[in-house]
Parts: C-alpha cells; sequence; structure tokens
C-alpha cells in the first residue's frame, strides 16, 4: 500500500451551508500525513457568540476523521477544525480559522420546500 509523502494536509471534502432545524451534522475530515496527529478538534459555537464547544475527531480509517455536532437548534453555527500533526504543525480548515469559519445557516423545521 502506498504511503503519504507530501506536507501534512488537512480538509473537508463536503462542507454543508445549512442544516435543519434538530438535525445532528455529521463532518468528514481527512488529515493526509506519514502519521496520525496529536491531536484533531472541532470548534462550534453559534453564530458569533459566546466561547467555542470543542469536540474531539474521531478516527475512522487510514486519513478519516469524524465529528457530529450537536442536535442545532433555531440559531445558525459556525465551526472550524484545529489538527496539530505528529511533526507539531498545525493545520487549519477553513485556513482562515478562528477568524472566518464556516458557517450552518438553520433551516427552521416550520418551512416548506
Amino acid at each position: 500500500m502506498p504511503s503519504y509523502a507530501g506536507a501534512p494536509r488537512l480538509f473537508v471534502p463536503t462542507k454543508r451551508s445549512q442544516a435543519r432545524e434538530g438535525e445532528r451534522l455529521k463532518i468528514k475530515v481527512v488529515v493526509l500525513d506519514n502519521e496520525r496527529p496529536q491531536s484533531a478538534t472541532l470548534y462550534w459555537r453559534h453564530l458569533g457568540e459566546g466561547a467555542w464547544q470543542e469536540r474531539p475527531l474521531t478516527h475512522v480509517a487510514r486519513a478519516v476523521h469524524t465529528a457530529t455536532l450537536p442536535a442545532i437548534g433555531q440559531t445558525s453555527v459556525e465551526y472550524h477544525i484545529k489538527v496539530r500533526a505528529a511533526s507539531g504543525v498545525t493545520l487549519r480548515w477553513p485556513a482562515t480559522a478562528p477568524e472566518l469559519n464556516q458557517t450552518v445557516v438553520v433551516i427552521p423545521s416550520d418551512s416548506t420546500d
């Protein structure tokens, strides 16, 4: 099996920009490196409000990790991911985090499609 020889890299293959009220949003993260990261954490909060909540990423297989946001209420949320690679390098997604993060807008449960 070939191994990854490039610089450590972090990406989210499918980013969600909206979710239904009450939905638990599962986020898939790929961490490319030749070793498992020292740490991998999802940070989230209600849009622009309060302290960041933390959830560790769970290693699934090979370079794939996941984390699930708790059921989203009526307020939109923002999140970002921080990984400390085996070499000690810090990776962030999106690259602008924590100043600019991925936003998830809530679609109220009573809305019609």
